[in-house]
């Protein structure tokens, strides 16, 4: 008799949620709105291999015999032990892997180039062009999300309003598409209608956002 390989088993944090996962080796996911997650049924037994499509915090624990993996849809990010953010939504143009402690490889799945990121760097992989860039950064910036908080920096309107889409459950409509290239940073709290932090945006920059059911339309003033 052959041998099955398991079905993978798979979660799924839908819009305006956050699901936290404990994997039998003591492993803990942190799943992100819009998020999925899969995996093998007998993790432990088999293989410390997921599946990632959205967004997700990893600390996982260490086990030099099986390397845990994390497949997306253009990168792979492989690691002993150690505690890192992933954002890789299907809807974005790139993915980023940022490294809060130990260490990650990362290889591109077609080219098998591999990238090696130490703490407080960040991979960058465009899936357009299958180009990864390794830069310095603040952790706590993409672990923002983990503690009920936005935090942008130096961000365009387009990313903030679509990481605002994915947790308040609204689509995006721009009215002036020159509009969305405006660049912010900050720090808020999530409030529980988006409209609050869309007024805070409308009284710092010449923005107008109307809400239409589960639209918001962004313009110019």
């Amino acid at each position: 008799n052959q041998t099955q390989s398991p079905r993978l088993a798979e979660i799924y944090v839908p819009k305006g949620d956050i699901q936290t996962i404990i994997f039998q080796d003591g492993t803990k996911v942190i799943l992100n709105a819009d998020s999925r997650l899969k995996y093998t049924p007998g993790f432990k037994l088999f293989s410390r291999e997921v599946e990632l499509e959205g967004e997700a915090y990893f600390e996982v624990t260490k086990n030099k015999i099986r390397p845990f993996t994390v497949h997306t849809s253009g990168v792979d990010i492989r690691v002993l032990g150690t505690k890192f953010n992933i954002k890789a939504y299907t809807d974005d143009q790139a993915i980023f892997t940022t490294l809060v402690s130990g260490s990650v490889q990362i290889k591109e799945r077609e080219s098998a180039h591999t990238a090696l990121l130490r703490p407080d760097e960040q991979c960058i992989y465009t899936t357009h062009d299958g180009r990864m860039r390794i830069h310095t950064v603040d952790p706590q910036v993409s672990l923002g999300w983990i503690h009920g908080r936005f935090v942008f920096e130096n961000e365009t309107l387009e990313e903030i309003l679509k990481q605002l889409g994915r947790w308040y459950d609204v689509k995006i409509f721009f009215r002036d598409p020159q509009v969305a290239g405006y660049r912010f940073t900050g720090n808020v709290g999530r409030f529980d209608q988006i409209s609050t932090l869309l007024r805070m945006i409308e009284k710092a920059y010449d923005i107008s956002f109307t809400i239409s059911d589960d639209t918001v339309i962004v313009s110019k003033k």
